[in-house]
This record gives C-alpha cells, sequence and structure tokens, in this order.
C-alpha cells in the first residue's frame, strides 16, 4: 500500500497550481508558487493588484491599474501612487478599471526588438510588424509588414519579450519563442530559424521573461531563473562562458534566490530579488554587473547598494534600476550619456540620473533610456543617432531630455526605437523606422518625432 506524502517526481503529481520542486538538492515535493509573484490582478488577494514588475502590490500609475473602482492617488513625498476609494479628485489619472482577471494593465503594450517589434491588446492578442527575414513576425512567412501583423498560433499572451531578431511570449506559465535561432536563443533545444512560435521545453510555471540580444532569461514561481541561447560571455548565468545553450540552463550562487523580474542586455543579465535587491552576471567590460569591477561574471553577483529597486532594465553594456523612492540609478557604459548623469564616464557601481524624480516606470533601450513621471511625462537619455530620444534631434543626451509625447502610462526601449503607451492606451513611436518597426504603415529612416503605431485588429 502507498503513503500519501508531499513527494513527487514531476509537476503532474501536485495538486493544481502547485509544482514540484527539488529541496537542498536532496528530494523534490510539491510547493505552492507564492502569493507575491502574479501576472494578473486574480493572482493577487484584493485589494492588491499586479503591477508591471509582476508582483502584488498597492501601487498604480493611473486609475486603469486600479480593481474594484478605485483610483489612483495623487503621489506621495517618495513619488509613489497608491490604489484608494475616492474619485479623480485623489490625483488619479483618468481611465477605466479593467475588468476582474484581465491584464495588469490595460490596452496596448509594446516589445521593442532591433528592426522589428511586437504588441499585444488588453486581451493578450499578439501581433509583430518590421523586419521578417528570420522570421521574427512569426506569422509563418518571411514577408515583411509595415502594419501589425497576427503572430500564428497564438491566441492570447499574458506578456511579450523581443530581442535582436527573435521574440518570446509567455502565457499561463509557458514560454514561446520564434524568429532567429542560429544561437539557441528560441530555447527548445535546435539552432532552427523559426517563422513560427515553439514552446520551451522544461522550464516550470514562469511568471516574467526578458529577451537580451541573443538570450533569454525567466523567473519561474519559485524564484528560481533559468535562461538559453547565447553564452560567449556568461550571460546564462549557470558557471560556465563560452558555447551557448540551445535548452534552458539554471542560473545560480549563494544567495540568489526569490526572484521577481529579469532583464536580458547585449551580453549580460540582470534580475531583481524579492527584497529589491538587484544582481547581474556576463559581460562586464564597462562595469555593467555593478559590483564595482569590470570582470565579468559567470554566475549572478550582487549589485552594489541597490536594496529598494522596483523595476530594472538592461541595455547593451549599461544597466539601470528604478528604486521606490522615485529615483534611477544607472550603471556601466557611458560613452553617449547612457547613464544619464551629465558625464560620459563609465561606472562599475550605481550612480543617480540627474534632475529626475518621481518616476513610476523604466526602460533601457541598446544605448538609450526611458523614464516616465507620475505627471505622465517621459523623458529620454543616451544616444540619438536615430533620434530614440524623441526631442526631434539626433544630438546625444546626458542627462534626461524631454521627449514630444503626451501624458503616458509607460515606455518600451527598443535598440534605436522608443514606444510609449498613453493615456488613451494608443501606442506611439519614434526613432528608427527603416523597416517599418514603429509598425506605422510608413517606413522614413528616422521618425523624429512621435508617430502612432497603426491600431491593433
Amino acid at each position: 500500500m502507498g503513503l500519501c506524502t508531499n513527494a513527487c517526481e514531476m509537476d503532474r503529481d501536485c495538486a493544481p497550481g502547485a509544482m514540484c520542486r527539488a529541496i537542498d538538492g536532496l528530494i523534490t515535493v510539491c510547493v505552492e508558487p507564492p502569493r507575491d509573484r502574479c501576472i494578473r490582478n486574480s493572482d493577487c488577494d484584493r485589494p492588491l493588484v499586479c503591477g508591471r514588475d509582476r508582483t502584488c502590490r498597492n501601487e498604480c500609475r493611473a486609475d486603469v491599474d486600479c480593481r474594484d473602482g478605485r483610483v489612483c492617488s495623487a503621489p506621495d513625498a517618495r513619488g509613489i501612487r497608491a490604489c484608494v476609494d475616492g474619485s479623480i479628485a485623489d490625483g488619479g489619472i483618468d481611465g477605466a478599471p479593467p475588468p476582474d482577471g484581465g491584464p495588469a494593465t490595460g490596452d496596448v503594450r509594446a516589445a521593442a526588438g532591433e528592426r522589428f517589434s511586437c504588441a499585444w491588446t488588453a486581451a493578450g492578442v499578439p501581433y509583430c510588424f518590421g523586419n521578417n527575414d528570420v522570421g521574427q513576425l512569426g506569422d509563418g512567412t518571411a514577408t515583411a509588414s509595415l502594419l501589425p501583423i497576427a503572430v500564428s498560433a497564438l491566441s492570447s499572451v499574458d506578456l511579450m519579450s523581443t530581442g535582436h531578431d527573435f521574440g518570446c511570449s509567455l502565457k499561463a506559465g509557458a514560454v514561446e519563442c520564434w524568429g532567429q535561432g542560429t544561437r539557441g536563443q528560441l530555447g527548445d533545444g535546435s539552432t532552427t530559424s523559426r517563422s513560427m512560435p515553439a514552446i520551451v521545453p522544461g522550464l516550470p510555471a514562469v511568471v516574467h521573461l526578458s529577451a537580451g540580444n541573443r538570450h533569454v532569461c525567466v523567473a519561474d514561481a519559485t524564484g528560481g531563473v533559468w535562461c538559453w541561447g547565447d553564452d560567449n560571455a556568461g550571460q546564462l548565468g549557470d558557471g560556465s562562458a563560452g558555447a551557448p545553450s540551445a535548452m534552458p540552463v539554471s542560473a545560480t550562487a549563494a544567495g540568489f534566490d526569490e526572484v521577481v523580474e529579469v532583464a536580458g542586455g547585449g551580453n549580460h543579465s540582470c534580475a531583481r530579488t524579492v527584497t529589491r535587491a538587484v544582481w547581474c552576471w556576463g559581460a562586464n567590460i564597462a562595469g555593467q554587473l555593478g559590483d564595482g569591477t569590470t570582470t565579468p561574471r559567470a554566475r549572478p553577483v550582487m549589485v552594489i547598494g541597490l536594496t529598494d529597486a522596483m523595476m530594472i532594465g538592461a541595455g547593451d553594456s549599461h544597466s539601470c534600476a528604478l528604486t521606490l523612492n522615485g529615483l534611477v540609478r544607472c550603471w556601466g557604459f557611458n560613452a553617449t550619456g547612457e547613464l544619464g548623469d551629465k558625464t560620459t564616464m563609465n561606472s562599475s557601481v550605481p550612480t543617480m540620473v540627474t534632475a529626475l524624480d518621481q518616476v513610476t516606470a523604466i526602460s533601457v533601450g541598446a544605448a538609450h533610456a526611458c523614464a516616465v513621471r507620475a505627471t505622465g511625462d517621459v523623458l529620454c537619455w543616451g544616444a540619438n543617432m536615430s533620434g530614440q530620444l524623441g526631442n526631434g534631434t539626433i544630438l546625444p543626451a546626458r542627462s534626461p531630455v524631454s521627449a514630444a509625447i503626451g501624458p503616458s502610462l509607460d515606455v518600451e526601449c527598443g535598440v534605436a526605437h522608443t514606444f510609449a503607451r498613453t493615456l488613451a492606451g494608443e501606442l506611439y513611436c519614434w526613432g528608427a523606422n527603416v523597416d517599418g518597426q514603429c509598425g506605422s504603415g510608413g517606413m522614413p529612416p528616422i521618425e523624429f518625432m512621435p508617430v502612432m503605431t497603426a491600431p491593433l485588429p
């Protein structure tokens, strides 16, 4: 007669929602995912909502982030808004709360790559547009499109992320990827490029993902991190460096656990833990790991002096974090002002972005970064050779400059183009558009001023 135990061999041996995980490397047992991690509002205990950082919290950027008829308050002394009972007079930005169980924040969202982009609706329906020479639009062809076209075989997604020339999606804990696969970045065990999404096998339930140039990292529901693809600088975090991995490997280090957010960069990766510490690994020639050195690391190391991070991003050779007090700190390469500190000196430790406060969201591109303030203003800094800062010039900026876009909810930086989601839920794009990666129907080499991405069908 068998005995009832909590032991298991695989996820299907556990109750719905629970997962089979190794404990101390000796036995495997069924565990419940922590309740503070989420994909949708319904994953959180009321009245908490699911934030962009995929944790349950009482923080918001607009009324649309709240539920049960609540509204977004005016920012406190730290620039943080909270969902409260009341009316728009409390200082929130007007908007309609999403239905319970809907996406954490409403309307259209974007993921920007190099010469292509993707976007998804409030219902999760995915589209891509721009260059398609290796199938990165995911429609089963190699035909480019200046307008959004549906991604084949994906009816809905919870999250999308794009690398240089490939895309990935997250839906109900499962990850699918498509496009360029020569460095194993599709995670399907091959180095084959694919024009339609293919499942990444062998992953536990995933809650967050981020694509780097040619690699991907994900955070699972128990706080573990898995990466695959190019590993020339140790960006997969498993202790090796050199050969790529076409299958997910575990990024591990002593004390590195409880991860809730990941960020893929050029040849490095970063992660934020539930304690709001930040860890990075991989290439470090410019100090982009933030550990006070320029030594590459094949396993995660803790970024110096960051204990209050609420959002992170990684570029080609720099990294940034948004802190709880609404400030932004960056580290790494700074030749064109990527760190926003009014200098062009690299920094191997986090340095403060100047003249920027009350920030509610950030995004990091290849060599630029942008932030959204509580007022809805969008400010950007760094490289600008393709007009990606949105201020009508191609001059780099060593400190934040205002993008010519109205009040916005969030921002998404690609290699050399940028999207903002406005209060109306519309996408606007500026910067490089030579392949139609703005999705506006045109393809001038540079969009100096924001243009609207065509409405998704």
